[in-house]
């Protein structure tokens, strides 16, 4: 096993030993089939609105076939996420007019350990919030997670201003603070999150990262607002725990160092002990097809994946025509055969994203960054390959940040599990395949070819009945 070793002990107290308990945990997570460690929690929410189904009555059935007469549709989604978002208008009309039906959704969510994440308006206070929605679940035997803040900012500063009763932007500060400190003073445990529309503000740096019109709609610094709306929470002893730019998939594409900007707004989250939420969405696919949406979202993974992201949540979601369906999940392109491909991908971590990757972006003492591929981990050194040139360099392990070296660390223990968790699949013509089990289904298994990395999903009737059998076992 690889040793780290730092000979600046200010920086990690002491040489790092890989232990055999961290090694056999990494193990079993490589042969199975719950999620590995680095995957996001993922939230799904569907665009279940009167608008989208066509009236109320359709509405409910839709929720009805999600968690009632068809859940056994979508057996793998149902149990890879760790929320069910809703929006609150159709979340307050299934109270208002049918909560038996209501009530039979939470309970089923409670049964499956799936929690409950509401997109919230905060301009009608806590109390009412409280009292129609929270109390209501909770009696229900539901568990509420987390509450998201839909564009408080951007709707009361500059769109719908007459929609609120205050006028200022310090008022909308405090009004903000109230609201985070009135929730958690009966309820503790419900995070709090801030939706706002990240590409219409700059952050911190207008020349650096500009809204995505430039100068000619700016509606000022996400920073600042986050900074004062902490400061304003903090004088109320308590704090916003999570962030989720809202944004279309081509909104970060067409704004000047769009990735870049949403990793300043990650960095900034972690520093501060918050979530991190992506949202998963897109505007020219939800306008066009489902398949288009389907293949866009894929994409914006890929994309995460590639300049470096790594959320502590991912939210997939539609306010678009498409997806049209929701179910069945084994059907192409409906909302849950999305679902069930993306937290496939999450859990196995086969985007870069995922923390257990080879491509990482590492930090000096400096706070200085480098995006880098990890070739080998060294006792004194670790060898690297910049993605920006190709060079290939060897770093001094005392020149990276704690937080560094824990990332390597934690690379060094992985890639001793892989090593310990490989085996050798052979198929029907008695061709061999060296690699490792990431996940083994009713009919197929999926591996991590050991040679080039790449995730394969093989069906059962192409390999060897001696391999079909060692697969089933490990079911």
């Amino acid at each position: 096993m690889n040793e780290l070793q730092c000979s600046n002990p200010s920086l990690i107290g002491q040489s790092v030993m890989i232990k055999k308990s961290l090694f056999v945990f990494c193990c079993l997570l490589m042969l199975s089939a719950l999620p590995v460690k680095g995957a996001m929690e993922l939230s799904v929410c569907p665009a279940l609105t009167v608008q989208h189904k066509g009236d109320q009555d359709a509405l409910f059935r839709s929720y009805e076939d999600l968690f009632v007469t068809r859940l056994d549709e979508w057996p793998y989604v149902s149990q890879n996420i760790t929320q069910y978002k809703f929006y609150i208008t159709p979340l307050g009309r299934l109270i208002r007019s049918n909560p038996e039906l209501l009530q039979k959704m939470v309970q089923r969510m409670s049964a499956m350990d799936i929690g409950i994440g509401i997109e919230v308006g905060i301009r009608h206070g806590h109390e009412r919030l409280i009292k129609g929605f929270l109390d209501p679940i909770t009696e229900m035997g539901g568990r509420v997670d987390y509450l998201v803040t839909d564009n408080v900012f951007v709707k009361s500063q500059h769109r719908f201003p007459e929609d609120y009763t205050w006028k200022s932007y310090e008022e909308a500060v405090e009004a903000y603070a109230t609201f985070v400190a009135g929730i958690k003073a009966k309820y503790p445990k419900i995070k709090i999150g801030i939706i706002e529309a990240a590409f219409r503000f700059y952050w911190e740096d207008p020349e650096k990262f500009p809204p995505e019109e430039g100068k000619r709609k700016n509606f000022g610094d996400l920073k600042k607002i986050l900074d004062d709306v902490n400061a304003a929470c903090a004088r109320k002893g308590t704090s916003v725990d999570m962030l989720q730019p809202e944004y279309s998939y081509s909104r970060i594409e067409a704004t000047p160092n769009g990735w870049e900007k949403l990793k300043a707004m990650e960095n900034y989250c972690y520093d501060r002990g918050m979530d991190f939420i992506f949202l998963f969405n897109d505007h020219e696919g939800g306008t066009k097809s489902d398949q288009e949406f389907h293949e866009n979202v894929i994409h914006c993974l890929n994309e995460v994946q590639k300049n470096g992201l790594n959320p502590s949540m991912g939210t997939l979601q539609s306010w678009y025509p498409h997806p049209k369906e929701e179910l069945p999940e084994s059907k192409p392109y409906t909302f849950m055969h999305l679902a069930k491909e993306f937290a496939e991908i999450n859990n196995n971590g086969e985007w870069s994203g995922y923390a257990g990757g080879s491509i990482v972006e590492l930090f000096d003492t400096k706070n200085r960054s480098l995006k880098c591929e990890i070739i080998s981990v060294n006792r004194d050194s670790a060898v690297i390959r910049r993605l920006d040139g190709g060079e290939t360099l060897n770093l001094p392990l005392s020149r990276l940040s704690a937080r560094s070296l824990k990332r390597l660390e934690q690379w060094s223990a992985e890639k001793e599990a892989e090593k310990a968790s490989m085996v050798v699949l052979t198929d029907k013509k008695n061709r061999s395949l060296l690699c490792v089990i990431l996940t083994v289904g009713d009919d197929y298994v999926q591996v991590k070819q050991a040679k080039s990395g790449q995730i394969w999903k093989i069906p059962f009737a192409t390999l060897s009945d001696e391999s079909v059998a060692e697969l089933k076992a490990r079911q």
